[in-house]
C-alpha cells in the first residue's frame, strides 16, 4: 500500500496541502512579488532560501512584472543570470534603478552543463537572486537544487515553458504564467502554505 501511495505522490497525483499563515516575523523577511494578491497567497511574498518555478507562456512577457519587483527587492546584492533569452543591458538596468546590483551572466548551450552550473551557483551563493532559464529540467536536478539551498538565504527562480504536471517537484512554489486579450494571469500550481489556485489576475 505504501509503495503504491509513494508512486502516486511521485507522479504528482496525490498532494497534501493545508492552509497556514506565516508569522509576522516570517512575512517581514519575504520579498514582495509585485502583486498584493500573490503576496497574500504566498504568506507574505517570496521567502529567502526558496526554490521557485515560473512556467512561462512566452519569454519576457507576464513574468516581467514579477522579475522587476524581485530585482528591486534584492538591491545591492548579486544577481546571477543563467542562460537568459536576452542579455540584460546596463542601460536598461539603470533605467529601472537596478544598476546597484552585481549582475553576473552565465551562458552555455549544453543543458547538462546549465543544470550543473545552476547547482554550483546555489551552493556558493549565500544571498542574492539566482535566475535560470531552462527548456526542461529533471526531478533529480530540482532535488539537487533544493538541497543546495538548505544553508542559503539566496532566492532561486527557475523559468521554464509550461510543463505537463506528470510528477511532483521539490519547488517551494510553482506558478504558471499566461496572458490573453483580457490581461495577464497566473495559476499557483503549488505553494508552501496552501492549496493550488487558478486564473488570478496579475
Amino acid at each position: 500500500m505504501q509503495t503504491a501511495l509513494q508512486q502516486l505522490v511521485r507522479k504528482g497525483w496525490v498532494w497534501q496541502g493545508r492552509d497556514q499563515q506565516q508569522s509576522p516575523a516570517q512575512e517581514a523577511h519575504c520579498l514582495p512579488s509585485g502583486s498584493a494578491r500573490l503576496d497574500q497567497l504566498l504568506g507574505g511574498g517570496w521567502a529567502p532560501g526558496s526554490l521557485i518555478e515560473w512556467q512561462c507562456q512566452t519569454w519576457f512577457s507576464t513574468e516581467l512584472r514579477l522579475l522587476t519587483s524581485l530585482l528591486r527587492a534584492v538591491k545591492q546584492q548579486p544577481v546571477f543570470w543563467l542562460n537568459p533569452p536576452a542579455r540584460p543591458s546596463a542601460l536598461g538596468l539603470a533605467s529601472m534603478a537596478l544598476a546597484d546590483n552585481q549582475h553576473l551572466v552565465i551562458e552555455t548551450n549544453d543543458s547538462h552543463q546549465a543544470q550543473w552550473a545552476f547547482e554550483h551557483i546555489l551552493q556558493s551563493s549565500r544571498q542574492g537572486l539566482v535566475l535560470g532559464w531552462f527548456a526542461e529540467s529533471s526531478a533529480e536536478a530540482v532535488r539537487r537544487w533544493h538541497k543546495s539551498l538548505t544553508q542559503s538565504s539566496a532566492l532561486a527562480v527557475v523559468l521554464q515553458p509550461h510543463q505537463p504536471l506528470v510528477e511532483a517537484r521539490a519547488f517551494s512554489h510553482r506558478l504558471r504564467l499566461w496572458s490573453d486579450d483580457s490581461g495577464h494571469w497566473f495559476d499557483i500550481v503549488k505553494r508552501r502554505n496552501g492549496w493550488p489556485v487558478s486564473q488570478l489576475a496579475l
